[in-house]
């Protein structure tokens, strides 16, 4: 009887012990796997990316959500795109991301542009750097948008407009309630 406790209370330390290593092994591979970082130049990417430490598993993961609410919600307003948002291009004129903030001076010439097919497109001064597909629903003013660009997050955005101004308010759904940014109509930049 006491050998069977022994032996007992030897397997418990033996599989406990083996369960610490695989912990290890398995935070190691998490550790790779988290590839996608923000680049330090605003200017390389969207101003707005904001995939801090994100792995590439959760961003295809958000990208396949985001994809299926874009193509809902376009379909559910009848594929109908917001005049307020398509008229013009926009400029960004300020972007708080956390504690930092990036101003216009650093923005200068960086735009979006929302198209009537559902579409947007970005960039800085005439060059084109990316573009995606976007739902916009003006009662609850939530933007949703999903970039092109595989390695690209989604992201959420309450919108609130003002005359020829914009705020995009961050969501946590795609984790970008650290982000708000200021925009400012302006001519079509591509036509």
């Amino acid at each position: 009887m006491k050998a069977n406790i022994i032996i007992l209370i030897m397997l418990v330390f033996w599989s406990c012990k083996d369960n610490t290593s695989k912990k290890t092994e398995v935070a190691e591979s998490v550790t790779e796997v988290k590839t996608i970082n923000q680049s330090a130049n605003v200017d390389a990417f969207y101003p707005m990316l904001n995939q801090m430490d994100l792995s590439t598993m959760e961003v295809a993961a958000y990208r396949k959500s985001a994809t299926d609410i874009v193509h809902h919600r376009n379909k559910e307003n009848g594929r109908k795109a917001s005049p307020i948002l398509t008229k013009d291009s926009w400029q960004y004129e300020g972007i708080f991301r956390g504690s930092n903030f990036v101003n216009a001076d650093s923005l200068k010439q960086t735009w979006i542009t929302f198209k009537d097919d559902l579409t947007y497109e970005y960039g800085k001064n005439k060059e084109k750097k990316g573009g995606g597909i976007y739902a916009y629903n003006f009662d609850t003013g939530l933007l949703h948008m999903v970039d092109n660009d595989g390695n690209i997050k989604p992201n959420e955005y309450n919108v609130k407009i003002h005359n020829d101004l914009i705020i995009l308010e961050g969501q946590a759904t795609y984790k970008d309630n650290n982000i708000q940014a200021k925009l400012v109509r302006s001519p079509p930049v591509l036509k």
